[in-house]
């Protein structure tokens, strides 16, 4: 059986050896003969056969064994081996803890947007006769629309909520914060499902550019976690920041052209809804589903631009600010 060999063997085995050619190449010292009387001539005894001395043993080489070098892992690998699983559980606290206590649990996660959509669809399309398009053209609006309410609602809390362990252990917030947006990611998924079935129901072609939608997701996952961390902070300092961000989202609504169309505006106004970074994914996730094609180079920047612009802005707010976080926890 192959023996394997770990370094404190190799070591020591290098140790016997060098001391093993040390021992043989120093040279045999002459030990003094000691003058003495001559004794009386006797006769002498046959003198006594010693044996020589059987040689030691050659020492067996020890195979050379290559050690890999460790490759040096980054900066995003060691803060997930060091927090990967406190953020796996986060996660599961923060998907479960909404639906607690309820008697479908996690279920409400697929009946409450397929209800929403249901009553949505009849609605404009039975009573107030609208045709199909219209329908998918709101609840295309109303889906974007709901994951940035729900997330930044949600990541709005973050720091109060974990006040516990982030006073009492040296945790990065970033944590906390990844784990609440990806949370509200997987329910923004849920729905996504019942969308697409919507628009199997309603007969609406889906075309290869609906797979488009993860990037608008993704960039939107991105902004809402920036504001979400710059309204926790705010929510600290001043506890009116949660009940003035809900006003803030009702007006934001109606300025996200979710249930009009910005064509009936003069060209100068319809600009202005840029502005918005809201419409602007809401606009593009309806370009892909609607038109069936892809938006324009500037929307993509559009889009990219808000992603950047939320988390550069959630730096600064941090580097200033965290520091006094604890004071207000």
């Amino acid at each position: 059986m192959l023996k394997l060999y770990t370094i404190e063997d190799i070591l020591k085995e290098y140790a016997r050896q060098d001391e093993l050619i040390r021992s043989r190449q120093q040279p045999e010292q002459a030990v003094p003969q000691e003058t003495e009387e001559q004794p009386e001539q006797t006769v002498p005894e046959p003198p006594e056969i010693i044996p020589e001395e059987e040689a030691p043993p050659e020492p067996t080489e020890v195979p050379a064994l290559e050690v890999p070098e460790k490759k040096r892992r980054s900066k995003l690998m060691q803060l997930t081996d060091r927090y990967g699983y406190l953020m796996e559980q986060l996660i599961k606290r923060d998907f479960k803890a909404r639906y607690k206590g309820t008697f479908f649990g996690v279920l409400w996660s697929l009946m409450s947007p397929f209800a929403v959509m249901l009553v949505q669809y009849l609605v404009f399309s039975r009573l107030f006769g609208r045709d199909t398009s219209y329908v998918i053209y709101l609840l295309t609006g109303t889906t974007f629309f709901n994951f940035f309410n729900d997330s930044t609602m949600q990541e709005m809390f973050t720091l109060r909520q974990n006040a516990g362990i982030i006073s009492k252990i040296n945790v990065p917030k970033l944590t906390f914060f990844l784990s609440k947006a990806i949370a509200c990611l997987i329910n923004f998924a849920f729905v996504e499902v019942i969308y697409f079935a919507v628009l199997l129901v309603s007969d609406v072609r889906i075309t290869p550019y609906c797979i488009g939608l993860v990037f608008p997701a993704t960039l939107m996952f991105i902004m809402n976690m920036g504001i979400g961390y710059i309204l926790s902070g705010l929510s600290l300092f001043f506890k009116d920041t949660q009940y003035i961000y809900t006003i803030f989202t009702n007006v934001l609504l109606y300025l996200s052209a979710t249930f009009y169309y910005v064509s009936s505006f003069p060209a100068a106004v319809q600009k202005l809804f840029y502005l918005n970074p809201v419409y602007c994914f809401i606009t593009y996730a309806r370009t892909l589903v609607i038109e069936a094609r892809l938006p324009s180079f500037d929307l993509h920047l559009m889009c990219m631009f808000y992603a950047l612009l939320s988390v550069t802005l959630a730096y600064f707010f941090n580097k200033k600010y965290s520091k006094r976080f604890i004071y207000y926890i």
